[in-house]
């Protein structure tokens, strides 16, 4: 067994907890990885090369965070506790805090209302254009995602007036519904049907939400999607 197969092997004794980490491994390539006893830190390269840790032993963390050195940047779903040793004598660029919501194994969710479909690398463009985080990932992240991963969305004269799509982790992301088709149950829809199909596919649906989208975290939970602990994205110099 390689290091990458034991890293995997550790963080699936916890899946619920480690989805995150577990579908980067399996779904982006992986450059470097380090193990202390259960813990696991994971370098991997998407639209940036990015570090993962999974760890519940502060010891095993503090021993991990050693290993750290300035040419790591990007940090993905750090639990609150792991950010101050690892930003610790550097300066912190920017920080994206979230909550992660999960979907429980026994929820069964409802029929979609509207027509769904998956997105085409075409649509790659047009979503960018409108996106909230077009600041943050350029249009190739995007039609990757697309290609690479799982989407749904509603059409309307051939271009998509609602839209989700899976982020490179597999967490459900980048919900977005054309402003004159709003209040009209689109944004429940895509999720929805993307909830579905992730599960279809033997995953387990979940998401990240910043406190201040009251009406993502509404319809989130409206679906079953229940609140467990609060992580960081976060850069540093």
């Amino acid at each position: 067994m390689d290091k990458l197969d034991e890293a995997l092997n550790i963080v699936k004794e916890n899946e619920s907890e480690n989805q995150s980490i577990i579908n980067f491994i399996e779904d982006n390539p992986i450059f470097s990885v380090e193990i202390t006893g259960h813990s696991v830190l994971v370098r991997g390269l998407s639209d940036q090369a990015w570090i993962y840790i999974s760890s519940n032993s502060r010891p095993e963390f503090k021993k991990l965070v050693k290993k750290i050195n300035k040419e790591d940047k990007f940090f993905a779903a750090i639990k609150e506790w792991m950010l101050p040793y690892i930003s610790v004598g550097r300066k912190l660029v920017w920080d994206l805090k979230t909550a992660m919501y999960v979907l429980p194994d026994h929820v069964e969710l409802p029929k979609t209302t509207n027509e769904v479909h998956p997105l085409s690398a075409k649509d790659a463009d047009y979503i960018h254009k409108h996106s909230i985080f077009n600041e943050f990932v350029d249009v190739n992240y995007f039609r990757d995602r697309i290609l690479k991963g799982y989407s749904a969305g509603i059409m309307k004269d051939n271009r998509p007036i609602a839209w989700i799509l899976t982020q490179d982790d597999g967490a459900l992301n980048f919900l977005y519904v054309m402003k004159e088709y709003r209040r009209q149950g689109l944004a429940n829809s895509v999720i929805l049907a993307l909830t579905k199909k992730i599960r279809k596919c033997g995953r387990q649906p979940y998401m990240y939400i910043e406190d201040s989208r009251n009406e993502t975290i509404r319809l989130a939970t409206n679906l079953g999607f229940e609140k467990k602990e609060t992580v960081h994205w976060f850069s540093l110099a």
